[in-house]
C-alpha cells in the first residue's frame, strides 16, 4: 500500500469454488414434530464444475471462469451463462496452470492494469497460481501477485468470508427451481451455468463484496482486525511440541554423581518418617458440593495425537510477492 499506492479499484481477490450437481436441499415445508423430511435431489452423488471469480474491493467483479470435466470443451457447455463469461474443460474438472492462466488473461481484459497503473491481486498458494507463465504475464502487465499466509485464506480472503457462503445456499434454491420447472429430468453438468447466472448475482452484490475486504482488513487497512482470541489455538487440537533441544555431552562420572545426588536412594529412616496415606487422611478432606462441576471432570476432552513425521517434509510456505522479480545467474562449468 505506501510503495503503490493502491486505491480500492486496484485491490483485487481471485478464488475458486466448486459447484456440484447435486446440492444440499433447500428449506421444506412439512408437518410439525416430524423427525424424518426428505427432498427430492437429482442424484445421489454429484459433478462438481469449478467456477473462478474475482472482485475489487470497490464491489466490482469479472465474469466468471466455467472448468467443467472434459477433456475437450465446447463452446455450446455455456448456454445460459453469465454474459462474457469463459470456459475450458479438463479430465478431472479443477483449477490447473492453463486454467487460471487463461482466467489471468481474462482479468486483465476487464481490469485493463498496465506497468504505469499497477493493481493489487490477492489470492492463495495454490499450485495452479505458481506457475512461471502465470507470473510472467502478471508481470509484464502491472498486476502484483500478493499470496496469502498458509490456512488463513477462511479469514484473509474476501470470497470466502461474504460472497462463497451466500452463493452456495442461492445455488440450492435455484436448484430447487429447476427441479420444480423439469420434472423427471436430472441436472447435468450443462445446467449449472445457467444456475450460477440465476444465483451469483444475488451474492456477488457490491455489499457483500465491500463488507467482505473490510472485515478481512484488506480495504480500508487494518491491521489490528483480529483479536487475540484469533490468534490462539484451540484447546481440542492441542499438540504437543516436539523436543529440538539437544544438551551438550558430560563425563559418564559427572551423570552418574548427578542422577545420585537429584534422586537418592531413600533410606530406612525416611521410609519410616513419612507417613503413609490411609483413611484416616483422606476423611480429614471433605468433598465441597459447592464446587463447580464440569463435563471434563466425567470425561476429558478429546485431544489430537502427536503429528506423524513425513519421510519427505513439504517446504512451509509464508505469505510473498509472488511477483517480485529476483534474477539469478548461473554459472555453466564444462566438465
Amino acid at each position: 500500500m505506501d510503495r503503490y499506492g493502491f486505491t480500492a479499484a486496484d485491490i483485487w481477490n481471485v478464488d475458486e469454488t466448486g459447484v456440484s450437481t447435486v446440492l444440499k436441499p433447500n428449506k421444506i415445508v412439512a408437518a410439525k414434530g416430524k423427525r424424518n423430511v426428505g427432498a427430492k435431489t437429482s442424484g445421489e452423488r454429484g459433478t462438481n464444475v469449478t467456477v473462478v471469480t474475482a472482485v475489487s474491493a470497490l464491489g466490482n467483479a469479472v465474469p466468471p471462469l466455467f472448468v467443467f470435466p472434459r477433456k475437450q470443451f465446447k463452446t455450446h457447455f455455456l448456454n445460459g451463462g453469465p454474459p462474457e463469461c469463459i470456459g475450458a474443460g479438463n479430465a478431472s474438472g479443477w483449477v490447473t496452470d492453463e486454467e487460471f492462466h487463461q482466467f489471468m488473461q481474462h482479468l486483465i481484459k476487464h481490469v485493463k492494469p498496465s506497468i504505469e497503473r499497477p493493481v493489487l491481486l490477492v489470492l492463495d498458494k495454490h499450485s495452479s497460481h505458481l506457475n512461471v507463465k502465470t507470473l510472467t504475464l502478471a508481470i509484464e502487465n502491472g498486476v502484483v501477485m500478493l499470496s496469502f499466509p498458509p490456512h488463513c485464506s477462511h479469514k484473509l480472503q474476501p470470497l470466502d468470508v461474504s460472497v462463497f457462503g451466500p452463493f452456495k445456499k442461492y445455488c440450492a434454491a435455484a436448484q430447487d427451481a429447476w427441479l420444480r420447472n423439469n420434472p423427471g429430468k436430472t441436472l447435468t453438468i450443462y445446467d449449472i451455468p445457467k444456475i450460477v447466472t440465476d444465483s451469483l448475482p444475488f451474492a456477488q452484490t457490491s455489499i457483500n463484496i465491500v463488507n467482505g475486504f473490510r472485515k478481512t482488513g484488506i480495504f480500508p487497512y487494518n491491521e489490528n482486525i483480529f483479536g487475540e482470541d484469533e490468534f490462539s489455538p484451540s484447546f481440542v487440537t492441542d499438540r504437543p511440541e516436539a523436543e529440538t533441544t539437544i544438551e551438550p555431552e558430560k563425563d559418564p562420572e559427572q551423570a552418574v554423581m548427578s542422577s545420585t545426588e537429584c534422586n537418592p536412594t531413600p533410606s530406612a529412616s525416611t521410609s519410616q518418617a513419612e507417613p503413609e496415606p490411609g483413611p484416616s487422611n483422606r476423611e480429614k478432606e471433605p468433598f465441597d458440593l459447592k464446587q463447580a462441576f464440569s463435563p471434563e471432570i466425567v470425561r476429558p476432552y478429546p485431544k489430537a495425537g502427536p503429528r506423524k513425521v513425513a519421510k519427505y517434509n513439504r517446504r512451509k510456505r509464508k505469505a510473498a510477492i509472488l511477483t517480485h522479480s529476483r534474477k539469478k545467474r548461473f554459472r555453466r562449468t564444462a566438465k
